[in-house]
């Protein structure tokens, strides 16, 4: 019995120490003071698009000069409508579906179709469209920020196959920025639905506020038509000193999306203070954008 005793009060010992090394590895990797990072994700042109949203936390570091600002991914539901003009097909429509919509249709309707050629007397296609953004910063020295975006089309049930398929234009993808921040570096690479390499233009950028780029959404040829699938931006922006007295400035990833040609050009507007700017197509009717912007960057 004594021995039992004896044994049952070693293991009491044993788990209770288990129980406070497990807490103290908590407490040692867990972050602290973290910021509730807000994300905003929305369409101007469809301010009731059905949107699902996933997000990660923002987070600090026990030093307090570094943290994550924390991740957000969004995907849209799009429908286009097109028609055959001339022996072409072409794009007479394109839109986010509303929740409403979206369920009626069903969201399984949404899936890839690239391997489901489109008949030719069909009149509109469905596809999904997802964007990320997320970034980390550091304060230790002035302040840098590393921001990662990214698009998705899960769709190709938006492009047809067939040398007779009208290219739609141009898309657009972009980061601008408030705070001061000068960017330091970028990079942005694409792939079209068979892994082949995009080719990627800069369109326009302003010093202290952003940098927008282009590419063909698709690209037809005498068998089929590639597509842009997936495109992976990196941008650093830093600044030698911390000026914002404690307040913080905020970052906008913006992707346009075209289905006409390309008349107009990109222009940047800055923002002010702790407000980011944003950038804008000029003279192209047929086109929608979809924003979204992150906070809590220190200045």
């Amino acid at each position: 019995m004594k021995k039992a005793k004896k044994f049952t009060s070693l293991m009491v010992a044993f788990c209770m120490l288990m129980i406070a090394t497990t807490t103290a590895l908590a407490v040692g990797t867990e972050s602290k003071n973290a910021p509730n990072t807000n994300f905003k994700i929305f369409s101007p042109a469809f301010p009731d698009a059905y949107i699902i949203t996933e997000t990660t936390p923002s987070t600090v570091a026990f030093d307090g000069n570094s943290g994550s600002l924390g991740s957000i991914s969004a995907t849209v539901f799009v429908e286009e409508t097109y028609d055959m003009i001339n022996d072409e097909l072409v794009i007479t429509d394109s839109r986010l579906l509303s929740k409403d919509e979206v369920m009626a249709i069903g969201i399984e309707n949404f899936g890839p179709l690239d391997k489901s050629p489109m008949p030719r007397a069909a009149t509109n296609s469905r596809g999904r469209l997802t964007i990320t953004f997320s970034g980390v910063y550091n304060t230790s020295k002035g302040v840098s920020c590393d921001l990662t975006g990214t698009a998705h089309w899960d769709n190709s049930g938006l492009h047809t196959e067939g040398e007779n398929y009208c290219a739609t234009g141009e898309d657009f993808i972009g980061v601008t920025w408030s705070g001061g921040f000068s960017a330091k570096s970028h990079s942005i690479s694409g792939k079209d639905q068979l892994g082949g390499a995009l080719t990627i233009y800069d369109s326009d950028s302003t010093p202290n506020a952003g940098r927008v780029w282009s590419f063909s959404d698709s690209v037809p040829t005498s068998k089929y038509t590639l597509y842009a699938k997936d495109i992976n931006l990196n941008m650093n922006i830093s600044k030698n000193t911390l000026t914002g007295s404690g307040n913080t400035a905020e970052a906008v990833l913006k992707y346009i999306h075209t289905y006409s040609k390309v008349e107009g050009s990109i222009s940047i507007t800055p923002g002010s203070g702790t407000v980011a700017g944003s950038f804008s197509l000029s003279n192209t009717k047929n086109q929608w954008p979809l924003v979204c912007t992150i906070t809590n960057i220190p200045y």
